[in-house]
C-alpha cells in the first residue's frame, strides 16, 4: 500500500462548507460594522448639533439677561439694565466694538445680531453663510430715550 497517495486523496486544504461559513461570517460583520458606523456618525453629528444650539442659547441668554459696563470681562457680553429690558447706550456701546473684539465677547466666529424696535434698528456682524444657520428670536424691551418700546432681539449663529 502507497501511503503517499492514500493521504492525497482524504486531504482537502479548505472543505466546501468551510468556505461557506467564513463567507456567511464576513458578510454578517460587515453589515454589523457599516450599521454601527452609520449610528455613530448621526451620534456625532447630532452632539455637534446640539452644541451648537446650546452655545447659541446661553450667549442669547447673556446678551437680554445681564448687565455689562465693563467689556473686557470676555465672559459677559450683557445688553440688559435689567433682565428683559435693554439699555441702548449699552447697545451702542456694543455696536461701535470692533468685529473682532464682539467676537471675542459672544465667542461665535459667524454671527449676526439684529435687534429691532418702532424707533431704533441695530444690525452687527454678518449675513448668514454656511451650511447650518441656527436663529434664536426673543421678545424684549428697550429703554430708548427714558421710554420702554418692544423690540425684537436677534441672534443667528452658522457654521
Amino acid at each position: 500500500m502507497d501511503l503517499s497517495m492514500f493521504s492525497r486523496s482524504k486531504g482537502q486544504a479548505f472543505a466546501p462548507d468551510f468556505l461557506v461559513s467564513v463567507s456567511v461570517f464576513g458578510v454578517m460583520a460587515t453589515v454589523f460594522l457599516l450599521s454601527w458606523n452609520t449610528m455613530i456618525d448621526g451620534q456625532i453629528d447630532g452632539f455637534e448639533e446640539r452644541n451648537n444650539f446650546k452655545q447659541g442659547e446661553r450667549t442669547m441668554q447673556m446678551l437680554i439677561m445681564d448687565s455689562t459696563k465693563n467689556w473686557t470681562d470676555p465672559g459677559k457680553a450683557g445688553l440688559a439694565q435689567e433682565p428683559y429690558v435693554l439699555n441702548n447706550s449699552q447697545i451702542q456701546a456694543f455696536e461701535s466694538l470692533s468685529h473682532n473684539e464682539q467676537v471675542s465677547l459672544l465667542q461665535a466666529q459667524n454671527f449676526s445680531l439684529n435687534i429691532e424696535s418702532s424707533s431704533v434698528s441695530y444690525s452687527m456682524g454678518y449675513e448668514p453663510d454656511g451650511s447650518t444657520v441656527i436663529p434664536y428670536r426673543r421678545n424684549v424691551l428697550i429703554d430708548y430715550n427714558g421710554s420702554m418700546e418692544r423690540a425684537e432681539v436677534e441672534y443667528i449663529k452658522w457654521q
